[in-house]
């Protein structure tokens, strides 16, 4: 098969070739490529060292020297150029101890982790596959390159990866690979938070990641990643609201197809990984009274675990705490949970309202649907209209309030709140003298 290779990527090769090097693009742009998905970072393996490479391309940043790999940059494009290796022990579960660099593609390629990514091209395109890539990609599955578990030994991380995989083109692990990943789950534990964190968040941003849930879950792995997710499993709701146990309703709620981003993603993750601690049974119905709170408190220490940033932290926690949120479809109810929480945030919450819908009863998904609808209409109506929902919206700011004497102290802020409150409850008292005179009779 062949195929048709980035220009720069093929200038690079064509340049090493002329200095009596190889060099051949590898890994997953040539699985992209086969696949038919457009590729776009194009990483190329040559038996040039290091120092060689850099010595016959004008731009070279060595950042990545130690491990034999440098980024050379034509046409103001980047591209990882990484010698050919052979990779000595990995104590740490992750990277090697050594790097020994090799003369041959093959032995390179027998390094690596699937047999979809140890496909390579040279400049004409012509894919060399000897691992079978390109009938495993078209069978669907995901195989590790000689025995799995040694190629877990040497990165746990590509336990992760074999399942990231699967979710993102749809596949399945082949048996010899579940078998290893489960009997070494617990290896993951070896590998950093912030790696571990960008696999799941490609897992479950992925088009199959109710499956990528499920299986991290039946694989072992979750019980290491995010543990708090994998005792939902065994939590049941005997309430008439629900079809499925905590995780599993998780894992479809995650899988929703209203599940757009990786906010919401993580919040349907962990909108409901409070309920263990809440679970209450009254007359043989399950309730999990506060399990909004309770989860967004949880929710804080898992991705603070995993190292996401303060802004996504405040963000997924605030829509864990408010996804029951009790919206409805009027100009003053809508107003209120703009102010709380934001435009962005309030549109997040309908998302979320749906997804989690989506993965209950089916009547309650059909009552959603037209809630949801009505809440649209109204937002719709708020918006356009300029209604104030924030303090920045008010016809009057801090500046007016000094005019009439309010103390620029704590003061201040309880006139504005005051005033916010009222003009969200009767916006036609968002006026500027209106908004003064109530002003003059609170001071």
């Amino acid at each position: 098969m062949r195929i048709e290779i980035n220009r720069n990527a093929k200038t690079i090769i064509k340049m090493l070739e002329a200095y009596g090097f190889v060099g051949f693009c590898v890994g997953g742009c040539v699985r992209d490529a086969v696949m038919g998905i457009e590729a776009h970072d194009w990483d190329l393996a040559t038996n040039a060292h290091p120092e060689q490479v850099i010595a016959i391309f004008d731009k070279v940043n060595p950042s990545g020297i130690k491990h034999g790999t440098v980024t050379v940059v034509i046409n103001h494009e980047g591209f990882e150029v990484t010698t050919f290796r052979k990779d000595g022990d990995y104590s740490d579960g992750r990277h090697p101890d050594d790097v020994e660099f090799s003369t041959t593609i093959l032995e390179d390629i027998s390094r690596r982790d699937f047999t979809m990514n140890a496909m390579f091209c040279g400049a004409d395109g012509e894919v060399q596959d000897d691992y079978d890539g390109m009938k495993d990609i078209s069978d669907g599955i995901i195989r590790f390159i000689g025995e799995p578990v040694q190629r877990i030994t040497e990165d746990a991380l590509r336990m992760a990866r074999a399942v990231r995989f699967a979710t993102q083109f749809g596949f399945r692990i082949d048996l010899k690979g579940r078998t290893a990943i489960l009997k070494n789950a617990n290896r993951i534990s070896m590998i950093s938070q912030e790696r571990i964190r960008d696999e799941l968040v490609k897992i479950i941003t992925s088009p199959h990641a109710f499956d990528g849930v499920m299986d991290l879950y039946d694989l072992g792995l979750l019980h290491y990643i995010v543990p708090e997710v994998a005792w939902c499993f065994s939590v049941g709701q005997n309430n008439p609201h629900h079809i499925y146990n905590v995780g599993d309703h998780i894992a479809n709620a995650v899988g929703s197809s209203y599940v757009w981003n990786a906010t919401v993603a993580l919040t349907m993750l962990l909108h409901d990984i409070g309920k263990p601690d809440t679970k209450t049974t009254i007359h043989g119905i399950d309730h999990f009274y506060r399990h909004g709170e309770v989860s967004a408190d949880m929710a804080r220490i898992v991705l603070e675990r995993l190292k996401f940033g303060r802004e996504t932290i405040e963000t997924v926690c605030t829509l864990v705490l408010h996804h029951n949120a009790d919206i409805h479809p009027t100009g003053k109810s809508v107003r209120r949970w703009l102010s709380r929480v934001g435009e962005e945030n309030f549109k997040f919450l309908l998302q979320i309202r749906m997804a989690d819908a989506d993965a209950q009863a089916i009547v309650d998904f059909e009552e959603t649907v037209d809630l949801v609808d009505a809440i649209y209409v109204t937002l719709n109506e708020v918006l356009d209209a300029r209604q104030a929902f924030t303090l920045k919206d008010l016809a009057v700011n801090g500046y007016d309030l000094i005019e009439i004497g309010v103390p620029r102290d704590e003061t201040m802020g309880q006139f504005l709140g005051t005033l916010l409150s009222e003009v969200i409850e009767n916006p036609e008292l968002n006026n500027k003298e209106i908004l003064i005179a109530m002003a003059k009779e609170l001071f």
